[in-house]
């Protein structure tokens, strides 16, 4: 199960009471109509196409490809999903995250559009900040879109989401609401509250009001919480859903203001719900009710046809690691057929056990029989959406997964398994992260006790206590220890290498992981070996004599944040309007930034900021993009522009060890680091310039029905295959 930091902070609840949909001093008063708040959604007009509605689904570490060569993937059990795909649009199989692979960045990443240097989001799931007061924080990176930093040891912290100017990221369900379009979300990242504080800068302070009902209300819930009378209610009944409306709506009525005080060309007049209390009469007909003087929010039906409770059998929202397709996608089909158009949501993975909370190994019975039900959610989702009207013909699809995953285990003990006729078995002490304690590991191998802190993670970010210079002596130690590191491998039984790149502040701002709050930029970046899980503790087992406390986790065994193949490579499946269909193909290099872009010109909708991303032209038809994004020089250019942009593209990965041999270098007067520093940091700033000038053109030309020239394209993107070629001449002579 993804460690979610951030996600399990308790919280409070709502009100409600029967009659139409309204607001009496912050409590709900009854359920919608399913007719209720349609509104005047004008996206059939933007497209041109038809579109009504709008589902985009990303999955939690949900894999295309194999992890074992005989067990079918995720995919391939689930063929109600992965048909729906092949058959009708397009499965992008190159698709791509930014660095560093997790939910939280990934996710934001593929909703606005811009890597982490554009909304913040460089560390995730939390991330390590240098506070005024001199300590470090590690505060989460999951907060409602306009919270600021979780940290109480900096007066007034800037925002969690922001951009390099310091404001405020702009929110992606915007376009939608200004085109009179309602947008629901549904424990998709940062769109819905995310915590249920009621402190100053806590998401019920902030969205209904310190003294309102709804905050009393939160604070005898989030009493409750704690003293395990009601275990679990103030996160079911605020956390994780949300509906954000159209002006021309009435839906949200009754519902608060959706302030985005720094969203470009304003944002005045909205109004959203938020939470299970306000949002799940709506959607079923029936008003909150009391018990125990607490308001409890009534159940939704999940497609397996029970209620959607929590472990503590609360109704409302069941928990983000709860989030299974029979109940994610049945607020989906729910939200759709009650005058919402646009639905983002998030699906929780299927390789841990629901019950246990371990992981499983791939083929492992308990694995397959929760991909088979994953499956049958599907099977019903689709046929109720087809019942509703709701199909490839009038609605956009898209499904991605957030990152791939690295499974950390010895392989089966029956090899030729293929886990749907003949279920894996395992080794159970043999499956399971390796997790390390990296401040002994240091110690131990290299005599350096510098203090630091990091990000626990299989990709550890560093903070060293009172954030010396990048070029100082300390950072230097630190960094060059780090660099040749050893671990004992519980699983091979020997030491392995543990280190596989190191990025320094030059490198982070190449690969979009420098942050427009420099407090939470970390000192540099480890990419482990991705069996590890580096903390600065760890339990040691009895009698271990090797250093670090080297020890494996059986709770998680899927790694992910890292520098490796598997991890950083995903899919991006497309159906409806406007979509080739493909099937599945590995033809078209993706970036995560790809899928904002290619979403909104299939839709006709703008951004009011320029994507770090492009439309996937290559996968729409003709009549979507403009002529000048499928001309052939045109098209070479915006490939060389995503291998100059993502982080796991050449550039990106050729920089990266470019870094690794500086950061590692221990010759006299540091002269290689300061080499190699200075050609990345010259590199940085060419890329900046040619791919700023690529990115411009592009986004004009879809947005903005600017023409491209040939000439034009062609001169850009010999200066990006320059630049491309001078990053593997910088790494080559960094390496050397």
């Amino acid at each position: 199960m993804e460690r979610r930091a951030g996600r399990r902070l308790a919280m409070g609840a709502l009100a409600a009471m029967a009659g139409a949909l309204a607001m009496n001093g912050g409590a709900v008063s009854a359920a919608a109509q399913p007719s209720a708040g349609r509104g005047t959604c004008r996206l059939p007009e933007t497209s041109g196409r038809g579109i009504k509605h709008v589902v985009y689904v990303v999955w939690d570490n949900t894999h295309l490809l194999r992890d074992s060569p005989n067990v079918p993937s995720d995919l391939e059990q689930m063929p109600h999903l992965l048909n729906f795909l092949r058959e009708n649009g397009s499965l992008l199989s190159n698709e791509h995250t930014p660095l560093i692979a997790h939910t939280a960045n990934d996710i934001v990443t593929s909703l606005t559009g811009v890597y982490p240097d554009q909304q913040g989001l460089n560390v995730a799931n939390s991330y390590g900040y240098f506070n005024a007061d001199g300590t470090i924080s590690f505060p989460s990176a999951f907060t409602y879109w306009t919270d600021p930093v979780q940290t109480s040891h900096t007066p007034n912290p800037p925002y969690n989401l922001i951009t390099q100017h310091g404001t405020n990221a702009p929110a992606p369900w915007v376009p939608f609401t200004r085109a009179g379009c309602n947008v629901a979300a549904i424990a998709s990242g940062d769109i819905a509250l995310e915590n249920t504080s009621t402190a100053r800068n806590g998401d019920i302070t902030r969205i209904f009001g310190t003294g309102s009902s709804l905050w009393t209300e939160a604070q005898k819930e989030n009493a409750a919480d704690a003293n395990n009378t009601a275990p679990g209610i103030p996160a079911a009944n605020f956390e994780g859903l949300a509906i954000h409306c159209a002006k021309t709506s009435n839906l949200c009525d009754g519902g608060e203001p959706d302030q985005l005080p720094d969203e470009p060309g304003g944002y005045q007049g909205f109004k959203g719900l938020f939470g299970a209390l306000q949002v799940d009469p709506v959607l079923t007909g029936k008003p909150d009710t009391t018990s125990g003087g607490l308001m409890r929010a009534p159940a939704l039906t999940a497609l397996s046809g029970q209620p959607i409770l929590d472990s503590n059998r609360n109704a409302g929202f069941p928990g983000f690691d709860s989030m299974q397709p029979t109940n994610s996608l049945a607020f989906v089909a729910s939200m759709l057929e009650h005058g919402v158009a646009v639905a983002f949501a998030y699906l929780t993975d299927a390789h841990d056990d629901q019950v246990s909370g371990n992981s499983f190994g791939p083929g492992q019975r308990g694995y397959v029989q929760q991909l088979h039900d994953y499956d049958q959610a599907f099977a019903a989702f689709f046929a109720r959406l087809q019942r509703d009207g709701i199909n490839k013909h009038n609605t956009l699809f898209e499904f991605t997964s957030d990152e791939g995953d690295h499974f950390v285990g010895a392989k089966p003990q029956n090899s030729g398994c293929d886990g749907v006729n003949v279920a894996c078995q395992y080794d159970p002490s043999k499956i399971g992260e390796i997790d390390a304690n990296l401040v002994q590991l240091i110690q131990a191998e290299t005599g350096d006790t510098t203090p630091f802190e990091i990000h626990f993670d299989s990709a550890p970010a560093f903070y060293i206590n009172d954030n010396p210079a990048p070029d100082s002596s300390t950072t230097r130690h630190l960094e060059r220890d780090a660099a040749y590191l050893n671990a004992f491998d519980p699983i091979s039984n020997r030491n392995v290498y543990l280190t596989q790149y190191l990025a320094g502040p030059t490198e982070l701002r190449l690969l979009h992981m420098e942050t427009g709050d420099p407090r939470r930029n970390p000192s540099f970046v480890m990419f482990a070996n991705p069996n590890y899980y580096l903390e600065t503790y760890s339990d040691c087992p009895s009698g271990a004599a090797q250093p670090g406390c080297v020890n494996q986790f059986q709770g998680d065994a899927y790694n992910h944040g890292d520098v490796y193949p598997e991890i950083n490579r995903t899919w991006l499946g497309i159906v409806g309007p406007g979509v080739k269909n493909l099937g599945e193909t590995a033809a078209v290099w993706s970036s995560h930034t790809d899928d904002r872009p290619t979403m909104l010109a299939l839709l006709g909708l703008p951004d009011d900021y320029v994507h770090e991303g492009r439309v996937l032209a290559e996968a729409l038809d003709s009549s979507v993009t403009s002529p000048d994004l499928r001309n052939r020089a045109v098209l070479r250019m915006a490939h060389v522009y995503t291998q100059l942009e993502s982080p796991v593209g050449q550039f990106g990965l050729d920089t990266l060890k470019a870094s690794t041999a500086a950061l590692a270098a221990n010759d006299p007067g540091d002269a290689i680091y300061s080499q190699c520093d200075d050609a990345l940091r010259r590199l940085g700033n060419e890329r900046d310039t040619v791919a700023s000038h690529m990115q411009a053109l592009l986004n004009g030309a879809e947005f903005g029905h600017q023409r491209i020239g040939q000439d034009q394209a062609q001169a850009l993107t010999l200066e990006g295959e320059h630049i491309l070629k001078q990053a593997l001449s910088t790494e080559e002579f960094c390496t050397s």
